[in-house]
């Protein structure tokens, strides 16, 4: 219901018209699968996303938070589905690669 008009109707060819299959909206959105999430997640979010708003990274971040696994947020003013502003595009990779060194074994 909150997606740009682009994307609006695309989920009706790889799931089905809504609300007819509304159901099967509903077993597969990660929004609804938080429970099984036990791993630490960094999301970076364009504040004027029309593709994957705002909202949803924010309902996806407060579950991981929650369930008290290590999680982390960063909005970009004025950024959309994709990052073009240099010191965005900079930030968000090095906060990735920040997020994941612990990961990392030499």
């Amino acid at each position: 219901m909150d997606t740009h008009k682009f994307e609006s109707r695309y989920l009706d060819t790889l799931i089905g018209p809504y609300p007819q299959d509304e159901e099967i909206y509903k077993a597969r959105s990660p929004i609804n699968h938080t429970g099984q999430l036990d791993c630490a997640l960094a999301l970076f979010q364009g504040s004027e996303d029309k593709v994957c708003p705002p909202d949803q990274s924010i309902k996806m971040y407060e579950a991981v938070r929650d369930k008290g696994r290590p999680v982390v947020y960063k909005e970009f003013e004025g950024e959309q589905h994709g990052f073009r502003q240099a010191k965005n595009i900079k930030f968000s990779l090095d906060g990735e690669f920040l997020f994941l060194l612990p990961c990392v074994q030499f």
